[in-house]
């Protein structure tokens, strides 16, 4: 299950297509064709459309629903392309109370004016309450660059005319660059030349000079470059500066006589608004169906609406398929290319061919890379999610109904982790070792991923058919164990938490036979244990001369052969904080040479905790505020264990039968750690001995 990204840019491309272009024009075709626009067709078909989408899918629907009557959504384009928001604007913004400081820092990530723009845009479009009077108080706050934009809005009057898209607003320049966009990224030249007349007219300033420079080679500093025309003014300057070089002069004058249609100008509204390219295909496709079931019962369809439906399933099967595959040939690519314009131009009635040959910018294939990573997550976690369905009605016959509803909440829980699970040589160690053997026993410090290695294997294990059955208690697994299923038991914590639990340990003793004979169909239990808990337990049975079960197959996620490596640090840190949207700037230049402990769980925290993200790389070196966490937990639940650290603390690191404090500072610790007075000091140390390789070195 290792889903790191592969693709290849046959990949990114079609990716572009299916997920973006796509459901874009058959939205696009809904809003043209269905009478009212959008907007009447969710409202019109809401019951419908809640049975047969997911209800995420429904959830999104409804919020299209609410941004498509919002006050300010007829002047997306402009407000994009026309303004500076991130100044006074936003300034406005964040002192009225609608924009945080935290989202400021995410708009100041973003590489562009438009970009900026854009985020700022779409999250005031996504409050659940009318921004459109703060935003104007925050565009007349602006200066003068803004009033006639500002006049616009306060006229904007609350009916279904201002309610669409203007076509009149949507630039011709921008569809011009679009539409000649291939040829100015392959045959531009003087580069440096056009950059300093668009300097000189401040059109460009010196900080977007280099940004544009610095991209790794010509045709990427070309598309970064056109990707800062953004409004009319800024195009007629650009093709000023074409016109300076005799092979540049020729592209100014095609761009010039390029043709821009009606059509085009409300095809280029509906692929600007932020509510379109939303839309997934999965949605896109539902809501197309519907709308053709509705129509097919009221009038004779040019098309059968069984044909319909079946240019339908291939393009979800193009989808999915794309998902699954590792390698696209260019062969390949020209089918599915062909193919997914051909079924486009009949769903959507266009008597014109499609072209989807398309040039993507760096920044809208990283974009891809990240769409299609979280569509392969997404498919992960949807299959678990569906087979936990199916084994609802599982081993009731040894399972009561009220305990297997509690262990499928508990797994349902897990599902949504393994989208920042990282594979490692650890959990492929894991992995081999439980296909091996039916039980085996993953030892590690606080936060070094035992469980969620655990977790990510049993997962595995469910989806091959196995029933997945947590358990916590030895006597759990012979109770629920059934001989007429292949089961998968998993065991947090077998053996104590903080130190050896030796009612737990004796009770695995007496039972080892009968916990065996459950597994003896084929059935697996995987058991998770702190290693200096382990190590104590080892010398525990050494002593006693005991065998068991428990301690034959082993993997140490700390041990030199399976400790995370550089390059698994990064990969999982990367997990984390792509699921929050981390910008990997931050964070990819870091070595975690001196970052040896806890670091999965570091990753986890620093993704979602900003206080950690301030603190930066020393966070993971000197990680003192989840170590301070972590010896409050220890205070909590186990005294004798936290009066150890703290005696050997004040003892300068060392403690033992010889080497203690004196009475009167040990019974000051003792009743600052609430410990019973008659504590004996051998309870200490055998406390310290267990937090070896934990808290202790």
């Amino acid at each position: 299950m290792d889903r790191t990204n592969k693709e290849t840019p046959n990949h990114i491309k079609l990716a572009y297509i299916l997920f973006r272009m796509s459901p874009e024009l058959i939205i696009k075709h809904i809003d043209r064709t269905y009478p009212g626009g959008l907007e009447h067709a969710i409202k019109e078909n809401k019951e419908i459309l809640k049975e047969r989408l997911s209800t995420d899918e429904f959830r999104q629907v409804c919020q299209i629903e609410v941004q498509l009557q919002h006050m300010i959504h007829p002047y997306y384009h402009e407000l994009v392309n026309n303004t500076t928001l991130d100044g006074s604007v936003l300034d406005c913004l964040i002192s009225k109370g609608v924009i945080s400081l935290e989202e400021r820092e995410k708009v100041k990530r973003c590489p562009n004016q438009s970009a900026r723009n854009k985020m700022i845009i779409d999250l005031l479009m996504n409050r659940p309450y009318n921004v459109r009077d703060t935003l104007i108080d925050a565009l007349r706050n602006s200066g003068l660059q803004n009033s006639c934009l500002t006049e616009k809005i306060i006229n904007t009057k609350v009916d279904a005319a201002a309610k669409n898209l203007k076509r009149s607003e949507i630039n011709e320049c921008t569809i011009r660059l679009e539409k000649n966009y291939f040829m100015l990224v392959q045959q531009t030249t003087s580069l440096e030349s056009v950059i300093d007349s668009l300097i000189s007219t401040e059109v460009l300033s010196i900080d977007d000079s280099s940004d544009i420079m610095s991209t790794a080679n010509r045709s990427d500093q070309v598309r970064e470059l056109i990707g800062k025309i953004r409004n009319q003014t800024a195009y007629k300057h650009f093709l000023c500066a074409l016109r300076l070089d005799e092979v540049n002069k020729q592209l100014a004058e095609v761009l010039e006589t390029t043709a821009v249609s009606e059509e085009e100008k409300h095809s280029a509204a509906i692929m600007d608004s932020p509510i379109f390219r939303t839309i997934s295909i999965d949605i896109a496709i539902v809501m197309y169906k519907v709308i053709i079931d509705i129509k097919s019962q009221n009038i004779q369809l040019d098309m059968n609406k069984n044909i319909v439906d079946g240019e339908l399933e291939r393009l979800q099967y193009y989808c999915n398929d794309i998902i699954d595959v590792q390698e696209i040939s260019d062969e390949q690519y020209d089918g599915i290319l062909k193919s997914v314009a051909y079924i486009i131009a009949r769903i959507c009635c266009s008597s014109q061919e499609l072209s989807f040959e398309v040039e993507l910018s760096t920044e809208v294939i990283n974009e891809m890379h990240k769409v299609l990573q979280n569509m392969k997550d997404n498919a992960v976690i949807k299959s678990l999610q569906r087979k936990l369905k199916d084994i609802e009605e599982d081993g009731k016959e040894c399972i009561p109904e009220n305990v297997r509803s509690s262990h499928l909440k508990v797994i349902e829980q897990w599902i949504p982790y393994e989208k920042t699970f990282a594979v490692t040589k650890a959990s492929e160690e894991v992995m081999s070792a439980i296909n091996k053997h039916n039980c085996v026993m993953i030892i590690g410090s606080p936060g070094s991923g035992k469980t969620a290695t655990s977790h990510h294997v049993a997962l595995i294990y469910m989806q091959k058919g196995y029933q997945l059955v947590p358990v916590y208690s030895p006597s759990e697994i012979i109770k629920y164990g059934n001989a007429n299923k292949k089961q998968i038991f998993l065991y947090d914590d077998i053996l104590g938490v903080f130190g050896v639990n030796p009612d737990k340990v004796n009770k695995l003793e007496r039972r080892q036979e009968l916990l065996l004979s459950v597994l003896e169909n084929g059935s697996k239990l995987i058991m998770t244990c702190r290693k200096s808990v382990f190590k104590a337990t080892e010398m525990l049975c050494a002593f006693q001369s005991t065998t068991v079960f428990f301690l034959k197959h082993v993997v140490d996620l700390e041990s030199t052969q399976f400790c995370v490596s550089e390059d698994e640090k990064r990969c999982i840190l990367k997990k984390h904080c792509s699921e929050v949207g981390i910008n990997p700037n931050k964070y990819t230049s870091w070595s975690f040479e001196s970052a040896n402990i806890m670091f999965p769980l570091l990753c986890r925290l620093f993704a979602n905790e900003k206080k950690y993200q301030d603190i930066g790389l020393r966070f993971f070196n000197e990680p003192h505020e989840c170590l301070y966490e972590k010896l409050d937990e220890l205070k909590c639940r186990s005294k004798t264990h936290y009066a150890a650290l703290v005696l050997c603390m004040i003892n300068k690191g060392k403690l033992s039968e010889d080497d203690f404090p004196e009475i009167k500072v040990k019974q000051l610790v003792y009743n600052k750690c609430r410990l019973n007075d008659g504590t004996p000091e051998l309870d200490l140390l055998d406390a310290l001995d267990h937090m070896l390789e934990t808290y202790v070195t």
